[in-house]
């Protein structure tokens, strides 16, 4: 009598054979994928602000110290752990257009930011950023005081016209 053999045993080691090949398919494309997952997270990251002076250094392919270096700071000013928006808050405005822009801060740019913005004659190229944002909104305060104090006036002479022309209306 010969022996016969199930197509159940064949069967399962094809389900097993499948499943490996599935695994490993999924295995080789996260790793292909992980890598640029993890580099536009850190892109991201950057781009927002949200990442570390440290993280750019590297990205530049510099030291901490000559990082900042180039853009007019020390390691007191900035640690590597500091984000990049809490150290380029730190910078002179001419260093902060170098980092944020890549570009020098001419004379001329420099007359149509101050034009642009607003502000006043006591900012210079070498004030600090966040020195400029303080003014700035300082500035930007004082002109809507102005501009409110401005309406409220035009207000009281609307009313007090109104109230004149009310007058003379009943006493005719």
């Amino acid at each position: 009598m010969a022996r016969r053999y199930s197509s159940n045993a064949s069967g399962s080691m094809m389900t097993v054979i499948s499943v490996a090949i599935i695994v490993v398919v999924l295995a080789l494309g996260i790793f292909a994928v992980s890598g640029k997952i993890s580099t536009n997270i850190n892109v991201n990251k950057a781009a927002k602000g949200d990442s570390s002076i440290g993280y750019a250094a590297d990205q530049a392919g510099m030291e901490l110290e000559d990082y900042l270096a180039q853009y007019g700071l020390t390691s007191d000013d900035a640690k590597a752990k500091d984000s990049v928006m809490d150290v380029a808050n730190k910078m002179t405005l001419e260093n902060f257009a170098k980092f944020a822009w890549g570009v020098e801060l001419t004379d001329e740019e420099f007359a149509a930011f101050k034009a642009d913005q607003e502000i006043g004659d006591d900012v210079t190229k070498d004030t600090k950023d966040e020195e400029v944002r303080n003014k700035f909104n300082t500035y930007q305060s004082a002109k809507k005081a102005e501009e409110e104090a401005a309406k409220n006036a035009e207000s009281e002479a609307g009313a007090s016209v109104n109230a004149e022309l009310d007058t003379e209306a009943a006493a005719e």
